[in-house]
């Protein structure tokens, strides 16, 4: 074969890998739900605290039914519809888990198990609602943010990852949510993502993958805490 016809080859070959990369990284969320079928379990017994007021730690298990592991996610349909998300199924934390979260604070995860491949968190929702009308500062995470740098749809703390949900009732707001833009599908057993800002102050990670799986949230107090 002539070098000609080997450098046509080598092309032709390259656009395709090219091409497979391409639709690998065009895969959905909505693509993964459909390969994963998640199952939802009761949640009695998969669920442990510990810690204190600075540093407090959730567990979660997940539990396996008809060959399949699965954590207890519950319903809360269109929670999120009024600022453009679609999902509905959560494991919804408040202060009785993560401790100095003020109470019109919430955290919404909703981790999957992918058998035999990495494991998949699809979603990681921070909600506060807003009894004022027109705050000036909001609280978020122990943090103070000038409200007027809140917009919607737009990035939290300058980070892609997350972004800003405004719910508002006519002209008053009524809940700010901080979002996850996309999904993790690439997280390795005991592996750290950061939720919502990159300080520490809520750390997400699966364990045990291996074997009795869960997942582990720390929350730790920010140092400023007022």
């Amino acid at each position: 074969m002539s070098m000609k016809n080997n450098v046509g080859w080598f092309f032709l070959g390259l656009i395709f890998f090219l091409g497979c990369i391409t639709q690998q990284e065009q895969l959905t969320k909505e693509d993964m739900v459909e390969t994963i079928q998640n199952i939802s379990v009761p949640s009695k017994d998969l669920m442990s605290l510990s810690g204190d007021e600075n540093i407090s730690i959730t567990r979660i298990k997940a539990e396996k039914t008809d060959g399949k592991w699965g954590f207890p996610i519950e319903d809360h349909e269109d929670e999120f519809i009024a600022i453009g998300l679609h999902s509905d199924s959560f494991i919804k934390l408040n202060n009785t888990h993560l401790k100095f979260l003020d109470d019109e604070e919430a955290v919404w995860i909703h981790p999957m198990i992918q058998s035999g491949e990495r494991t998949v968190l699809f979603d990681a929702i921070y909600s506060r609602d807003i009894a004022e009308c027109r705050p000036e500062t909001v609280r978020i995470l122990g943090k103070e943010y000038p409200a007027s740098l809140l917009k919607n749809r737009s990035t939290f703390e300058s980070d892609d990852k997350w972004k800003v949900g405004l719910e508002k009732e006519g002209s008053c707001l009524k809940r700010v949510v901080v979002f996850l833009d996309g999904y993790f599908y690439d997280i390795g057993d005991n592996e750290r993502i950061q939720l919502f800002r990159n300080d520490n102050t809520l750390v997400f990670q699966f364990e045990h993958l291996d074997g009795d799986p869960n997942v582990k949230l720390v929350a730790v107090k920010p140092m400023d805490f007022q």
